[in-house]
């Protein structure tokens, strides 16, 4: 996706994208809704609660694993069992 422009990329690929652009270092406020493609509200609550690897795994529709690092939270999009 690096050098592609915004509005080039898939759905999900704008997804993967924003999520990452939420979790880069030093946010003042991050307010996270996660919904499905159908505008279903997966979770809504504290952080502890709703960064979690089943919620961002379901949300974003790929094995995803979250690893704290220093108090941030580092997405990993794991491979797809086959």
């Amino acid at each position: 996706m690096a050098g592609r422009k915004f509005n080039t990329l898939s759905d999900g690929e704008k997804q993967k994208t924003l999520l990452a652009r939420a979790l880069m270092p030093e946010p003042e406020l991050l307010v996270l809704a996660l919904t499905l493609r159908n505008g279903r509200v997966i979770a809504k609550g504290k952080r502890e609660d709703v960064l979690t690897n089943a919620v961002i795994s379901e949300t974003f529709e790929v094995p995803v694993e979250l690893h704290d690092r220093a108090g941030r939270l580092w997405p990993m999009i794991m491979k797809m069992k086959s």
